[in-house]
């Protein structure tokens, strides 16, 4: 038994039956499935038990002077800053270069790559991976799964 939970349990699981699995149960099955800190942190989302202190996640809501400087020394290279909801925080210029974009002329609530992806041709077409949607949304679905209520993240 590679999480420490019997079959049982499972098959429960498997049949829709109502199960509360403990933090510890929780822990080895993160464990079993080698889950990332952000995956072991959604899997204790949906369970409705709050996620240990190592997959705490920060989120920025600006950025500090240092921060900036930081950001404009990268150049060449494209930077950005984004939260887990994908919206952009920060950007160098070589980062605008990159994706097509002026960041400082699309408003606050537009400055979000998934809704980039879907609605500026521009930033689409700089995307070389054209599967790469899903795999954003899947990310996006995983880290606002503790903000159902956020007014923010039905956007």
């Amino acid at each position: 038994m590679l999480a420490e939970v019997g079959v049982t349990w499972y098959t429960w699981l498997e049949q829709g039956r109502e199960v509360n699995p403990s933090e510890s149960v929780l822990v080895g099955v993160a464990n079993a499935l080698q889950c990332s800190p952000l995956e072991t942190r959604h899997l204790f989302v949906l369970a409705g038990l709050t996620p240990p202190e190592s997959t705490q996640i920060t989120v920025c809501e600006g950025i500090s002077a240092g921060t900036r400087r930081m950001l404009d020394s990268l150049m060449p290279q494209p930077a950005s800053i984004q939260k887990p909801n994908f919206d952009i925080v920060a950007w160098n210029e070589s980062f605008c270069r990159l994706m097509g974009v002026d960041f400082a002329t699309i408003p606050d609530d537009d400055r979000n790559c998934i809704y980039l992806y879907l609605t500026n041709e521009t930033w689409r077409s700089r995307i070389e991976n054209r599967d790469v949607l899903p795999t954003f949304v899947s990310y996006f679905r995983a880290a606002m799964a503790e903000h159902r209520g956020d007014p923010g993240v039905g956007k």
